[in-house]
Parts: structure tokens; C-alpha cells; sequence
């Protein structure tokens, strides 16, 4: 990850070494969720292969959830 990739987390971890605020876009209730680059790679290889695979992970976390976490690591 880039720290100016423009993504949640990264942007979370940015503004916090820059000792700026953490900003949610409103209205914050919105989802997302995470996947591991090995999760991503197994299902490009599955699609390939033409074998059928799903990348999304079942669970999600609202942005000011994932803020609250992200504020009890700073």
C-alpha cells in the first residue's frame, strides 16, 4: 500500500503520522471490507483456470468502526 493511495486504512494512517485529523466522507455508515494478496492471487489463477471462486469476504466494517479501531492503535 501507498500512503497516498487514496484507500481507507491508508488514509487513516496517513493523516494520523501527519498529526492531522482523521476524516470519515459522510455519512461514515458506509461498508468495506479486506481480502489478503494471496486470496486475490488463488482466485485470478481459479478464474483462469475457469474454476469457479469468489474473492469477497463475508465480513465488513463500517468506517466509523474502523476508525475507532484505527484511533486505539494511535
Amino acid at each position: 500500500m501507498n500512503i497516498d493511495d487514496g484507500r481507507v486504512a491508508s488514509n487513516f494512517q496517513a493523516q494520523a503520522l501527519r498529526d492531522q485529523p482523521l476524516t470519515v466522507q459522510a455519512p461514515g455508515s458506509q461498508t468495506c471490507s479486506f481480502c489478503y494478496v494471496s486470496n486475490m492471487s488463488t482466485s485470478s489463477v481459479n478464474r483462469c483456470r475457469r474454476l469457479p471462486d469468489s474473492v469477497l469476504n463475508p465480513l465488513t466494517i463500517w468506517m466509523f468502526k474502523l476508525l475507532g479501531h484505527m484511533l486505539l492503535i494511535i
